[in-house]
Order: C-alpha cells, then structure tokens, then sequence
C-alpha cells in the first residue's frame, strides 16, 4: 500500500512516495495473493524480484518519512544489502560459539529433564570420566540441552528487518528474502534432537562425544511418536506384557492379540524388575548395569537382564482403497530399546576410539564393543544383547554398510507371541525368539530404537552409499555428526592461528629462502583499490550445499527441512547461486541455519581459554629454485598453453580456458602442480608434436595479421620447445618414470653397465641415476660387499636385460587391453603409483612385529631404546667401491625435504601430507635411498594395513616419517 504528495522545494517538484508492508500475519488480513493457477508462478516470481528491486531503492530515513529533502549520503536503504563476500569456509569459521546461560538452561522443562540438566551447569566432567576443559564442558551441555529439551527455534529462513524509527515505534518485523513475505512475528520451528559436532579438527571431539555419552548412560530410548498405529506406546518388558493389571498392560495385550489373562498380582520384586529396566535414569547411584549385578543375587540379576525393555509396531495401512482390501495384517513387530549409543567410525580410528575410552574413561565405568568385518571379526550379537548389555556399540563404516543387505524388517511382524520358558522361579522368560529364522536374518541393528547415532566422519552421511541409506532407516531418537569438515571445503584448519605472534622471518639454516609478508597470518597481496565485486558462487560452493542440505534433511531429520525434500535448495541454496551474486538476505540466512545445527567452538575462544596449553602452529612459506630439468618442463607446458591462446584467439571451445574445457584445464592445472614437485612423462608432453603445431600456429598468426605481442609469445614458445627438444639429458629423463639423483664416483665401465640412459650423455656431467637402479646396485654391493668391478658390470648388464624384459612384457600387456601410448594419461606413472600403493607382505609382518614390541615397552613404561634410523652403511661405503656417493635428485622440493628430515630425524617425527600419490612415491624413493624408517597412509592401501601403519607410528619410535594422502587427512588423525 502507497500514499503520496507533490511537494514543490526551491523550484523542484518532487513526489514523495510513503510504501506501507502490510505483515501476513496481520489480524484480518485475508491472505496471500490470488491468481490463476497457469499465471501464479510467473505473476508472483516477477512481483517477489520487482518488489526486493524498490525496496532495495527506497528511504528509510525519519527525514524522508517526514518529506523533507534527503541528501544522498543520509539515504537509508529499507533493505540494506551490504555485500558480503565471504565464502561458504568462511561463514562457517564465523559461527557463534556455543553459550550456556545458567538463568534460562532450565527454564521450561519438566523436573526429570531438569534433574538430568541441573548437573551439567556445575560438573568439571560426568560421572566416571575424567576433566574436561572449559570449552568441552560447554559443548557438552549445549548437546545434552538439545537433545532433552529441543524445543523450538526462531525460523532461520526468515531475517529480521526495520520499518521507520518513530518515536514510540520500534518493533522488528520478519522477511522471507526468497518469497518477500513480510511477518510481524518470526514463526517457530520444532528442532532435532542432534546436530553436527564439528569442533575445530584436535580439540578432542572424541572427549566430547564421550562426555555427552557419560551424561546420559542411564537414560532408556523413548519409543518414537506413532503416525499410522496405536497412539499409546507405553515401555512394555517380557513380564510387565504377561503378568501386569493396570490398563496400560491390559490394552497392550488386546492390541496385540494376548489372550491370557495374568494369574497373580505382581509382586513387589516383579514391579522393581519392569521400573529399573523401564527407568534406569531414576535409579540411584548407577541404573541399569554391572554395579547392581555385584548387589543382587545371580536369580534376580539374570531375570532383570533377560526383561528387555520394548515397544511394538505396526505396519502402515495401504493410502489407497483398492490396496487396503488386498492388505494382510501380520501383526506387531518389536522394537527393543536401548540406553546404548551406536557409533560409526572409519575402520582406520576405531582402535583410536577405544584408546580414547580407556584413557578418558574411568575403569569399569562404561561398556562397549567393537565390530569390524574380516575372518577374525566377532560375530554382530543379537538386538537383545546389544540393546542392554553395552553402552557404546563401535561399528566400522565397513560393517555397518555390510547390514544394509539384512535390513528388510517386514519379516519381523508377526502374531506368534513368546511362549519360552521362565527363568527359574521368576516369571520373567528365557527369551530365543531372536534365534528364529524370521529375525535372524535382519539385521539387529534394524530391530533396536537406538537413543543415539554418531557417525564420526560423518560428511560420508551425504554420499548415496549402503552407509547412508542404512542411516536413514535405523529407529534413532538422537542424530549427531562428527566431523571437523562437515563437506569437502568446510575444514577447520586454524587450531593454533591466533595463540600468539610468530617470528616469520628467515631462519639460520635457510638464508636464501624468501619469505611473503604476512599479517595476523594471512598472505598480504597487492590490491589494486578498486571495490570488492559480488563473489559468485562456484560449482564447488553448490556441492557443499547439496551436501549440506543433505545431512540436515535426510541425516538429522530436522523437522522443517525433513518434512518438505526441496525446502533447502530453494529457500537456502537458490539464493546463494544466483547468477548477479548471493541474494538479499541470502548469507544471513544460511548463517541462520547452519548455527541451529553446527555446535562449533570458534577457535580464537578456545586458545583464550587455553594459552598454556596449546602450542602455537608455526607456518612458513619457503621459495625454491626449480631444478633445471624440472624448470624446462614446465616451461613446455607453459609454452603449449601459450600457443592454444594465440592459435584459438582466445574463444570459443578450441581455448582452453572455455567453459566447456573445465576438465583439460583441470588436468593441465594437475600436471603443473605435479611438475613443481616432478613429473617425467613424454607421452603427456609430446614435446615433437606441439612443436609441429606450434609452428603451423606462428604461420597461421602472421597470414591473420594477430598482434606483435602474440607473434613474439608464439615465437618464444618454440624458442623452449626448440630447446626442450635439443636436450638428449632432458628427452632421455622424460622416458624415466623416477625422480633421478646424482650419482658420483662411476667409472665409465659401471655407467654403460649400470645406467638407464646413454651414458655418453653426462661425459663431464653429474651422472643421473634411476633410483631403482641404485637400489639394485645397492643390494649387489650388500649382498657381496668383496664383488670385483668386473663382476658389478656383469651385474649391471643382467639388471638392463631384466628391466629390458619387464618393458616389453608391459608393452604386451597394453597392446592386448587394446591401451595406445597417446590414449593413457600417464601409464608408466601409474603404475609407480600402484607400487606404491602397496606394502609387502614381509613390510606387514615387521610392522607387526614392531607394533607388539612397541606396546609392550609403552605398557612397561620402558623408554625405547630401539635406533630411529637404521643408519646402515649406503652404497658409498661399501667394500672397495667407497667412492661412490649418492647427491641430490631432481626436484628441488625432495632435496629441501630430505634436508629437513636428515636434520631433524632423531628428535622430531615427520607428517608429510601430499594431494598427490605420485609426489609421495617419488618421496618414498628418497627415504629409501637415506634408509629412513617410514610408513604410508594413502586410499590405496587397504583399511588393515592403513590402521596398522597409524598405530605402528604413534607407538614405535623406530618410524619416523608417515606418508600421508591429503585426502585421508581428515579421518580423526
């Protein structure tokens, strides 16, 4: 609604224009707009942008509202849309951190759950475990509030707004950004019971998930709301269904079919049997576990254990009429309950998790289990024994996944009640039912209303996997992820950044390395001063939406977002992927979200509360000189993308650089990065070939007539293809798929025998040796340290006829898989790295033998007096050959590295991250080569030996360098 005036000032006819919204919420107001079916969406679409466009344009301003003139600089924006161009990472590392106001932490719930809250205000830690730190505690008692007391929440998809300041006239109304629905109150919606964990990555995560565990051991699963079936579900047990009189029992048994009227009335034991198992929270000291086994008899406890708490369900009537008249009702199915907590984690950390019990747990205070596939694997335990015997069930992601092919719990349902003997004289019964045929093909996990789910790494929950599927379907009363990168780009990877000022300047031992400057940790580039423009959102930030929308939806079940599939793509993602740039309300919206579900600590308020006891991360950036070799390799690369921008004149789908060549550039962006560290590979370079075009691209330049500037790139690009290709050292390391080093002290004799390449080639050169050639040499010189020179040559010649042999049986093998040179991306490279990507079955048994040793010295409390480095004596100091010596290799970033673990090896282990499986195997050739102790950790190494290498290097000190896939980098390491 608008009002208007003409108002004439100093010769000026201006038009004042007041806009009044009217909220929908308003008393009287008779809805939303009304248009045709076949017009709404397009007349309410146009309506929505045209209206956030004027308001966008229009004065909020006291002086304007009073039609006065208004200068440009005191213009009020009625929607205010600053830009914000943080990213998705960013937003996420500007969530709030969790709070705890002791006034309001109780208000509004009932006294069991406020008598299940009140403690979590004072403890240092819960019940048997040990202290936590400040933070923890509060992390803790926001997850507990959440799970026992959810309650509602402000609509996040709604942000607040301001009409005009008069005086007397303050109130905040509500905007949909995406529907422009204007609310004079902020709707409320129901909450989940869970949410994601994602503490910054080292700030004990594992503690947190345990305290929250500890806070709740005794309290039982509720039975979930019903939907189609009986609206009463009371906690029934084996004897409070037989043999109790009052009317919950008595309905339960018609319900389901029980005819048998109880004989006798309960006794005072029998009450007590049904309320520990029905309400083990309002026992006292401990509930329902093994300290009360130690206060009764063995007759009362075995019939207390064998009472398993349950509830029963039916199966949903047909929607249509015609299936309803085919419908056959198979009775009730039921459903145990448990106080038990299901955690599902990566097989690599699951020994971790029970490291973490035992240290952070007090002895006999908890218990748990563990389930893994493999032939020494125990078997899953039936649902009775799971649901009341442990109070974490640890699964593997493994395992779990493996359930889904058991999960049909159709066959559950049945009318044939328990008719098995009672135990002794009690008239609770020995229950075998689970033993049928029926139930023990479904999985267990299926028949448990499990009190919670944590899925540690938990961003797997948004792949379209047996694991996320089988999530999907567990009776679960509370959902929590856990992970430290919620989705691909969400990391938390500042731990460290903010706890003090680093000396960033060059240190002794490196004068020559450049340093960037740097402030408060953050790389300093030049700006140019212009305005920073609308940051687009990228298909990467979709991604992370998707997945995002994904876990609150599906995993965690969020009501509002659980309730309608598209409800976050449209209202939440949309807006942020518009093509001009996020939407108007669009980042405060998705901050809205993501801060009701994500309980993050922020990591400046953990280092607040902990500056002695975290130690500073140290960050340098080091400048290195390419290797000569390596240098023209790149420049090759450089000069071919030079030539495609010239030859394409930058358009179209020929250029590299289009839209359509997303995945070229993608892999030519690879290769580069690749190359930095090294890269030999001729088949990618086809340096001959893109010489030939290069030059057909310099005449086609010159017949088009294309800039001077462009003549002279095409000109210099064949200027390092030219001499790229003039290089007979460089063409021939090209044909090696290893990283050479300088090898010294040859004669002429053992470089013919010995060397891959023509050895003419380094007459007066550093000699480049393939490092498995050195290897090989090193092993000769081991096994016969007296061998004379002629002999090694000899030897030198059967290795060249060997590799010669194992070349062409390679090239067979490709030939008959009908694989063409010019068709693979990297053949001989792959295969390197699928050598790497495997250890050897002698490597796993030392490992194993060395784990043993190691946890037996740390249980001995014995200091390790096993050697970090097996300093053997090299290839150079063996026998009469001590003249040879072994240099530095082709990449400049191995050496620096090697220098770096030469020097600090003896006192210092070594995490070296890598994207690239490649770069680590050609790391793996230099370690072998100085005869450093070292394991890997990459996907291409199966789970087992992943696990073991991880232990192997946390407990030995004989290992001291860990190879490690950056991808992998995030499993709870």
């Amino acid at each position: 609604m608008v009002s208007w005036r003409v108002v004439v000032c100093d010769g000026v006819i201006l038009i004042h224009i007041r806009v009044y919204l009217i909220p929908l919420d308003l008393p009287g107001l008779h809805g939303p707009l009304v248009a045709h079916p076949r017009e709404r969406q397009k007349v309410v679409l146009h309506g929505r942008k045209a209206l956030a466009a004027f308001l966008q344009d229009t004065n909020r301003s006291t002086t304007a509202w009073a039609r006065c003139p208004v200068p440009c600089d005191q213009f009020e924006s009625f929607l205010n849309h600053q830009p914000d161009i943080r990213t998705l990472s960013e937003i996420y590392g500007d969530l709030p951190s969790p709070t705890i106001d002791p006034s309001t932490f109780l208000s509004g719930t009932d006294p069991r759950t406020q008598k299940a809250l009140r403690p979590a205000l004072y403890w240092e830690s819960p019940p048997g475990m040990r202290p936590l730190y400040a933070y923890q505690r509060r992390t803790v008692a926001r997850m507990l509030q959440q799970e026992l007391d959810p309650g509602v929440a402000p609509d996040p998809l709604y942000i607040p707004i301001h009409g005009v300041q008069l005086e007397g006239c303050n109130k905040v109304f509500y905007l949909q950004p995406s529907t422009m629905e204007v609310l004079s109150e902020c709707p409320l919606r129901a909450q989940a019971k869970g949410g994601i964990l994602c503490e910054e990555m080292g700030t004990g995560k594992t503690c947190i998930v345990l305290g929250l565990i500890m806070a709740t051991k005794h309290q039982l699963s509720s039975p979930e709301e019903p939907l189609w079936d009986d609206p009463d579900r009371p906690i029934l047990t084996p004897l409070a269904l037989r043999h109790f009189l009052s009317p919950q029992f008595e309905n339960s048994r018609q319900v389901v079919g029980i005819n048998d009227q109880p004989s006798n009335f309960p006794s005072l034991v029998e009450i007590l049997t049904h309320f520990i198992r029905a309400s083990p929270d309002l026992i006292k000291p401990s509930g329902f576990d093994n300290s009360l086994k130690d206060c009764l008899p063995d007759h009362l406890w075995e019939s207390m254990a064998e009472n398993h708490p349950f509830y029963h369900v039916f199966e949903r009537l047909p929607a249509s009429l015609s299936s309803r008249r085919r419908y056959h009702d198979r009775g009730p199915r039921k459903v145990y309950l448990t106080s038990a907590t299901l955690v599902i984690v990566p097989r690599a950390i699951l020994e971790q998790w029970n490291s973490e019990i035992n240290k952070h747990c007090e002895a006999g205070s908890i218990r748990h289990i563990s389930l893994d596939t493999g032939p020494k694997a125990r078997p899953m335990p039936s649902a009775p024994i799971l649901a009341s015997t442990y109070d974490i069930v640890l699964v593997t992601h493994e395992k779990f996944a493996a359930e889904k092919s058991r999960c049909g719990p159709s066959s559950l349902h049945t009318w044939i009640h328990c008719q098995c003997p009672f135990v002794g004289r009690t008239r609770v019964p020995r229950c075998t039912c689970h033993q049928r045929q029926n139930v023990a093909s479904v999985s267990p996990l299926i028949q448990i209303r499990w009190k919670r789910l944590v899925l540690d790494e938990g961003h797997v929950s948004a792949a379209a996997s047996n694991l996320a599927k089988l999530c999907q379907e567990l009776n679960v009363e509370r959902r929590w992820i856990v992970s430290g990168t919620p989705t691909r780009n969400l990391m938390g990877l500042s731990l460290g950044h903010f706890s003090e000022t680093i000396d960033k300047s060059p240190t002794p031992d490196d004068p020559d390395e450049e340093q960037l400057s740097t402030i408060d940790g953050e790389l300093v580039y030049p700006s140019d001063g212009s305005k920073d423009p609308p940051r687009l959102w990228t298909r990467v930030d979709r991604d992370d939406l998707a997945k995002l929308g994904e876990m609150i939806a599906k995993f965690i079940g969020v009501p509002q977002f659980a309730y309608e599939a598209n409800l976050f793509r449209k209202m939440v993602a949309a807006p942020l992927l518009d093509r001009q740039g996020p939407a108007f309300g669009a980042m405060q919206v998705v901050s809205q979200v993501m801060s009701q579900v994500m309980f993050r600590h922020q990591i400046r308020d953990v280092e607040r509360e902990l500056p002695d006891k975290l130690p500073p991360l140290k960050e340098k950036t080091v400048s290195l000189k390419f290797h000569p070799l390596a240098a023209k390799t790149y420049n090759v690369l450089q000069a071919g993308i030079a030539v495609n921008a010239v030859d394409s004149e930058r358009k179209d789908q020929d250029y590299l650089f289009h839209p359509s060549q997303r995945a070229a550039l993608r892999q030519t962006l690879e290769i580069m990065t690749q190359t930095m560290f090294w890269r030999s590979d001729q088949t990618i370079l086809g340096i001959e070939a893109a010489l030939e075009r290069s030059e057909e691209a310099l005449e086609v330049a010159h017949s088009k007539g294309v800039s001077e500037s462009d003549i002279k790139l095409v000109e210099e690009a064949i200027r390092v293809q030219r001499e790229a290709l003039e290089d007979k050292i460089w063409t021939q390391v090209m044909h090696c798929e290893n990283n050479a080093f300088v090898v010294r002290g040859l004669s002429s004799a053992l470089r013919d025998a010995w060397l891959k390449k023509d050895a003419h080639l380094f007459e007066g050169l550093d000699i480049l040796m393939d490092p498995d050639r050195l290897f090989k040499l090193r092993d000769v010189l081991l096994r016969s340290p007296l061998i004379s020179e002629h002999d090694l040559i000899k030897e030198g010649f059967v290795v060249a006829e060997e590799d010669k042999l194992i070349a062409e049986l390679y090239e067979e093998s490709q030939r008959r898989v009908k694989r063409k040179a010019r068709h693979d991306d990297g053949g001989a490279e792959n295969i390197k790295v699928k050598k790497f990507n495997t250890i050897e079955k002698a490597t796993v048994e030392e490992l194993d033998q060395e784990l043993t040793a190691a946890i037996r010295r740390r249980e001995r409390g014995e200091v390790d007096g096993s050697p970090f480095l097996s300093f053997e004596p090299a290839a150079s100091t063996i026998g009469k050959f001590s003249s040879i010596s072994v240099g530095k290799s082709a990449s400049s970033k191995i050496n620096y590295i090697m220098k770096k673990i030469r020097k600090h090896v003896q006192k210092e282990k070594f995490l070296i991250f890598s994207a690239y499986p490649l770069s680590l195997a050609y790391l793996e050739d230099a370690l072998k080569l100085a005869q450093v102790r070292y394991l890997k950790y990459t996907s291409g190494i199966k789970p087992h030996e992943r696990q073991q290498s991880v232990l192997t290097f946390e407990t030995s000190e004989k290992y001291r360098v860990l190879l490690m896939e950056l991808k992998l980098g995030a499993r709870g390491l």
